[in-house]
């Protein structure tokens, strides 16, 4: 017996494009922020690159912010509030 070959053979490229037509939504997402309101109760976002996105991930209910409407951007995010946002989002 030989020893196997350590050469692994290429396979074929999976085809992803995707060839389906979005449906047309009036209400803002995470995937545009431009379309989003920059009202929220969230105090401390004014000025920082991603207000657009908080605004857009707030207004779709996904998150919330801390007591006192402060959002804290720059906190790390913990494993609890990744899990929340991904539950929020599946309804």
């Amino acid at each position: 017996m030989g020893a196997p070959d350590p050469t692994p053979k290429p396979t074929k490229t999976p085809d992803v494009s995707d060839t389906t037509t979005p449906d047309a939504s009036t209400s803002p997402t995470a995937e545009n922020p431009e379309s989003t309101p920059s009202r929220t109760p969230l105090n401390d976002i004014d000025n920082h690159w991603a207000k657009n996105y908080i605004n857009s991930l707030y207004n779709n209910h996904i998150i919330n912010g801390y007591p006192g409407g402060d959002f804290k951007p720059d906190n790390h995010v913990t494993r609890a509030e990744v899990c929340t946002m991904i539950h929020r989002t599946q309804g």
